[in-house]
């Protein structure tokens, strides 16, 4: 069995934390601020982020293909991480960032720093998350190494869900408008996440190493070629079951997090020091089922793992809006028990993927690792559009105001829909999509030993 040291894996964890961080922080916060802070609707917030985020699934395959095939004396993912790191920092920072311009100028401007956004997130998180499956070829270390990378996960979405309301607060506290609070917020996020992703390119020298007679290989750009393995990619049975699985769950968790911040304000009248609580439970949270998470996978397998995570998340996540959430110490406890799915997804569903390289060795002939692994960046891009723009228009349909302290009945009801039954439906839809998922540590196993002969 393959064997990382615990410090490779600390290592590798950090750029996760940065992951975590810009991803949080705009599914958490963006549709907020835009419709609370720079005064767009929430329809219209919904669609810029719709918007940038399918821009971006295009350039996904584009960075995968690339990456597989740039031979640099610099690695072929490290390269990519480190120049994107920067533009990830300066798009962060001008997304929250509140101008006082033209009204019907204000969703261009957004939409355009949103698609340079995503499209510096991608050209980071794909080679990123193709660099795992260099770490190691071992089904068991796979998952290991995720669970190291969902730790920085937690310690990035502690970053960008705790951190903003405290500090936007003790910004204002200091004398500086919310607009300017928020602007600062978005910088130091941004640029403790780049800093994150540039400690992993510094520590993973060893783990992407090009040969030297590949050094300097030209890489030809053929469109047709690049979706043309896409293409050949999707006739794997594993990866069209897993890519419905990872947008069916990532619409649900984009609802929720983005919904989570309008629940507590609205719903149950937190400030902003009472929503960081609230956020810091949710991480504290995700930390403590980490290793729950890991055991239950080394124990049965990741899809086996999925299925018992989710089903318990979605049976309590209905139980709560049946019976109702009276209290705000059941709001915590409603918050502890939903990050169990997420924290599931983050540390099963990427090792899966790194799974489907060996498959496709296999049925192809071919190890392709960046344009495998983009199919997570393509998910996240298109289930941030379609959650995105599914709450703004539930919002907007239901009477949300952002000018409003306090808001109507009707908008109050499908918030806290929001975050229960709907969400909870496409948890269901995702685990039905898993159970066309084929490839078990059983056969994981089995696979690896047929490659051996070959």
């Amino acid at each position: 069995m393959e064997r990382l040291s615990v410090k490779t894996k600390i290592g590798y964890a950090s750029a996760g934390a940065g992951d975590a961080a810009v991803y949080t922080l705009t599914g958490t916060f963006l549709i907020f601020f835009l419709t609370t802070v720079a005064g767009i609707e929430p329809a219209i917030a919904g669609t810029i982020t719709a918007l940038g985020a399918v821009f971006n699934a295009v350039f996904n395959p584009i960075i995968g293909y690339v990456t597989d095939h740039a031979m640099t004396r610099w690695g072929k993912r490290r390269p990519f991480m480190f120049i994107m790191a920067f533009p990830l920092l300066v798009s962060t920072f001008l997304l929250f960032t509140a101008l006082d311009i033209v009204p019907f100028i204000k969703p261009i401007y957004y939409g355009a720093i949103l698609i340079v956004f995503w499209l510096s997130y991608t050209g980071y998180f794909v080679p990123y998350l193709a660099l795992g499956a260099e770490y190691t070829s071992d089904y068991d270390e796979r998952t290991s190494l995720r669970s190291f990378a969902s730790f920085g996960n937690m310690a990035g979405t502690v970053l960008a869900m705790v951190v903003p309301p405290l500090l936007v607060e003790f910004l204002e506290n200091t004398g500086l408008t919310t607009k300017v609070a928020w602007s600062i917020t978005g910088l130091v996020v941004g640029t403790l996440a780049s800093i994150s992703i540039w400690i992993t390119v510094a520590v993973s020298k060893d783990k992407d190493v090009v040969k030297e007679e590949e050094l300097g290989k030209k890489i030809n750009i053929n469109l047709k070629e690049i979706f043309g393995e896409y293409l050949e990619l999707l006739k794997l049975r594993p990866m069209r079951a897993l890519l419905s699985v990872s947008l069916l769950f990532l619409i649900s968790y984009i609802m929720f997090v983005s919904d989570l911040v309008y629940f507590v304000t609205y719903n149950f009248g937190m400030d902003p020091g009472h929503v960081s609580i609230a956020m810091m439970v949710r991480s504290l949270s995700g930390i403590v089922v980490i290793p729950l998470i890991n055991m239950i996978a080394l124990k049965t397998d990741k899809r086996t793992c999925y299925f018992l995570c989710m089903t318990f998340v979605t049976i309590a996540v209905l139980a709560f809006r049946i019976f109702g959430i009276p209290s705000l110490l059941m709001v915590y406890v409603f918050i502890m028990i939903t990050v169990t799915a997420t924290g599931t997804y983050w540390q099963i569903v990427p090792a899966m993927y790194y799974d489907i390289c060996e498959y496709d060795l296999k049925v192809n002939g071919k190890m392709r690792q960046g344009s495998i692994v983009s199919f997570q960046g393509l998910t996240e891009a298109i289930a941030s559009a379609l959650g995105a723009q599914i709450l703004g228009i539930i919002l907007q349909l239901a009477g949300f105001n952002g000018d409003l302290a306090t808001q109507p009945s009707q908008a109050l009801l499908w918030i806290e829909n929001s975050i229960t039954i709907i969400p909870a439906i496409f948890m269901v839809l995702s685990m039905i999509a898993m159970c066309r998922y084929n490839i078990t540590k059983k056969s994981f196993n089995e696979l690896k030993e047929e490659l051996k002969d070959l």
